[in-house]
């Protein structure tokens, strides 16, 4: 085909232009679709596991009550009845979360000789009942009953499944039961009860309807749903109701992978298809989810994305009607001129030359001018977001920094004498966190060692680190024993505290002159004992509430007598409960074969050991706690 001029330069230059900005353009509005969707969901993502987390701090700080009561009446063994009855009814007023609290005995060990469980629940808004459930309710010693039966087979503080609590509240709840105990034989269970609409309502009434939020127990029951009408049904019968078998298998997906994550699937309720975003609720063995309508996740995405794909085909046509524009007004004045020049080689000079379009040209410059201060504006807008965002990565390892800089080194040892070592790990879930830990040689030659977990965790958690440990420091300058330096703390820290938040913390004085070692311990994890010769020791410490929540509270003290080459090992719950991708926890258990492994190497390698292991563990699941280790190794007074 023959093509003049100006086809040519259309056919040869401006029409691979327009193809080419044409590609990059689509592949502009593709990348920007694809980073929307990547937003989308990790904005939904974090949104589920900040509601996650949000729920498994009330839990914890819920279940705080009954294992404080707990302990309270290890310390407390001859109470008499009526003050079991008054000790329920306050827990139930704590928290306006607790719709129960219980105190129930085993018949053999009760006051009264037989079943014996004064129970306390929320009448009415203003009313608080209370009742002895071994005579006016249930045999609460029969195999039905989760709340009292599990903390006897495993031996800690463990949340039931969902249930209805016939006979006493006759209400839909979860119940968190500790155990107590005499001479160190379990004897009966602190119980709190949560009531799952008020569950609901509490904490979720806005986002449930919006989201579709959900919350899923071990049993696959729903703990609560943006239907209050679900609460408590089984997801075999939401599944059988909509002919949807595949919600089973979902479900159970969900509870196995115990990891924040998400999916997609054809809706619950609606033929259209759902994006569901869901997260673990650690110390419940839960799952919260939240079933989002992908048209309102990427509803708005795909309308930017048709948009901008119109807006594409209007500016290539422009494009193309310029450039064919352009070149007419660049080949009209070569064909004047070609005919003008073949007018004069005939011989006619009557010809006269007109402008080439100096003024268009100067016209579209100033276009090309226009477009490039546009991009160098945009350029700009996203480098001032970029630095935004450095910004507060900046501040935020900032404060990291400053929080790890209050702390001792990770390591330290008696340069003087070699009687001791130390070496300990810290490693925040978030940027900052909850956990510290501590150790300085006193005056009186005593090595005063503490460990801690905030509740919660994040930038609250740190703060209230920081008010604590500094607490520490400015005590334990003068000589104090442990139990009386918790005491002290315990006052100060209950002071103005608002928001209640606590503090477990394990404490401890060792003479490095003669191994005599003190310990004392606030609601906070076991110590273990690394003998010389490898074998390995809880310490038993009767337990005192944790920090911040009872004033004038005593704190029991006990005494041990380190050997030479002897270790001691305290942790917070970040390394108990650390959880593999199936959901199994690393326990004490985890810990002993990783602290038996290096019974005999020096703290540090001790330290390094266990953390190893750890990470070994939990490899592929999220860090779902502050971690923090503390090892010491006494090796004897030495001159």
């Amino acid at each position: 085909m023959h093509l003049n001029l100006r086809g040519k330069i259309f056919a040869y230059v401006a029409l691979p232009v327009v193809l080419i900005l044409g590609g990059v353009e689509a592949l502009r509005l593709q990348q920007l679709a694809d980073e929307a969707t990547a937003s989308t969901i990790d904005r939904e993502e974090t949104s589920v596991e900040r509601e996650a987390r949000a729920l498994n701090a009330k839990l914890r700080e819920v279940a705080r009550i009954a294992l404080d009561t707990a302990n309270f009446l290890e310390l407390h063994p001859d109470i008499e009845p009526p003050r079991l009855f008054d000790l329920v009814r306050r827990n139930v007023a704590a928290d306006r979360l607790v719709y129960g609290a219980a105190i129930a005995f085993l018949p053999s060990a009760s006051p009264t000789g037989g079943l014996f469980s004064p129970y306390a629940f929320r009448k009415s808004v203003d009313e608080i009942a209370v009742m002895d459930i071994g005579r006016d309710g249930y045999d609460y010693t029969a195999a039905r009953w989760q709340w009292w039966q599990r903390p006897f087979e495993r031996g800690y503080g463990v949340w039931t499944d969902a249930y209805l609590d016939e006979g006493a509240g006759n209400v839909w709840m979860v119940t968190f039961s500790a155990p107590f105990r005499r001479d160190g034989i379990p004897i009966g269970v602190a119980t709190v009860d949560v009531e799952l609409p008020t569950l609901r309502a509490l904490l979720f009434n806005a986002e449930a309807q919006r989201r579709k939020l959900f919350v899923l127990g071990a049993d696959l029951r729903m703990v609560f749903a943006h239907d209050s009408a679900d609460i408590g049904t089984p997801l075999q019968t939401i599944a059988e109701r909509s002919g949807r078998s595949d919600i089973l298998a979902l479900g159970r997906k969900m509870l196995a992978k115990a990891a924040l994550g998400h999916t997609v699937a054809a809706g619950w309720d609606s033929p259209d298809r759902q994006w569901i975003f869901y997260a673990p609720v650690v110390s419940a063995g839960w799952v919260l989810g939240l079933r989002v309508d992908e048209r309102r996740v990427f509803g708005a995405v795909r309308a930017q994305a048709a948009d901008a794909a119109v807006g594409l085909v209007v500016t290539l046509a422009l494009i193309a009607l310029g450039v064919i524009f352009v070149t007419r007004r660049i080949t009209a004045p070569l064909a004047r001129l070609t005919a003008a020049a073949q007018r004069v080689a005939q011989g006619d000079m009557s010809v006269e030359l007109k402008s080439t379009g100096d003024d268009e040209i100067a016209r579209l410059s100033r276009s090309f001018n226009h477009m490039a201060q546009a991009i160098v504006e945009r350029e700009q807008a996203l480098v001032a977001e970029t630095a935004a965002r450095e910004k507060i990565e900046t501040e935020l390892a900032l404060a990291k920094e400053l929080q790890r800089s209050m702390l001792p080194p990770a390591q330290a040892h008696d340069a003087a004498f070699g009687r001791y070592d130390v070496a300990a790990v810290l490693e925040p879930a978030r940027a900052v966190g909850g956990d510290f830990f501590d150790y300085v040689v006193t005056s009186d030659g005593r090595l005063m060692f503490v460990i801690a977990d905030v509740s919660d965790k994040g930038v609250p958690a740190a703060l209230f680190m920081v008010r604590a440990h500094t607490l520490l420091r400015s005590l334990a300058q003068a000589p104090v024993s442990p139990s009386a330096l918790l005491a002290t703390m315990n006052n100060a820290l209950c002071a103005d505290n608002d928001r209640c938040m606590f503090v477990t913390l394990a404490c401890g004085a060792l003479e490095l002159a003669g191994g005599r070692l003190e310990l004392a311990n606030a609601g906070h994890e076991p110590a273990l004992r690394v003998r010389a010769d490898g074998r390995l020791e809880w310490l038993a410490v009767d337990n005192g509430p944790a920090l911040g929540l009872i004033e004038n509270t005593p704190y029991p003290r006990a005494e041990f007598r380190l050997e030479a080459g002897d270790a001691l090992v305290l942790y917070t719950d970040g390394v108990s409960e650390a959880f593999d991708p199936e959901k199994r926890a690393f326990g004490r258990d985890g810990l002993e074969i990783a602290v038996r492994a290096q019974a005999r190497a020096s703290a540090l390698d001790l330290c390094a050991g266990v953390i190893a292991e750890v990470r070994r563990f939990t490899a592929g699941a999220e860090q779902s706690d502050d971690l923090t280790l503390l090892v010491l190794r006494w090796h004897g007074a030495r001159s």
